[in-house]
């Protein structure tokens, strides 16, 4: 009878063993089937996420990119802005310049025409003395003349006379 229960036990114990082995064998085959559907579910998440990252990626070597153009824009507006100050600078500076040669030209226009009217009214006095003696001239050129006439009247009377005449400035 202990033989009995032994084997009993025995033939149990290798039923219990190999439905053991055949539930294990079950659950491995189920866990690996739950593997393979997650790692599927993981490999179509890791293509997604890996797709995400490349477009991540190329957004951001696109806002790299637009980042350096701005740079180079910003560099480029900023040396034109110089430029435009230092020019507005030297324009202002033109413009102080030219005011006061404005300034050094109407003050010497004024002289000049304080000086032309003083011209003129020196011209227009030299005028009237130039007046004077073309008519002193004219009294004096008759004045000659007459004493030309007597003077050639007295030498004629002179020589009528035979006498030397003295007008000797005819």
């Amino acid at each position: 009878r202990s033989l009995k229960i032994q084997a009993g036990k025995a033939e149990r114990f290798v039923e219990a063993q190999a439905q053991w082995a055949s539930e294990k064998t079950r659950l491995l085959k189920h866990r690996v089937w739950l593997f393979d559907r997650q790692a599927l579910e993981l490999s179509s998440a890791i293509g997604s996420l890996e797709s995400d990252a490349q477009r991540l990626r190329d957004a951001r070597q696109g806002a790299e990119s637009s980042v350096q153009t701005r740079q180079r824009e910003h560099a480029a507006l900023t040396a034109e802005l110089e430029r435009l100050a230092s020019e507005t600078s030297r324009r202002a500076g033109d413009g102080r310049a030219i005011d006061e040669r404005r300034a050094q030209l109407q003050s010497r226009v004024a002289s000049l025409e304080a000086g032309a009217r003083d011209e003129g009214q020196r011209a227009e006095a030299l005028s009237r003395t130039l007046r004077e003696r073309d008519l002193e001239i004219t009294a004096l050129d008759e004045s000659i003349a007459e004493v030309a006439r007597a003077c050639k009247a007295a030498e004629a009377t002179a020589k009528s006379r035979r006498i030397t005449p003295r007008c000797a400035f005819l």
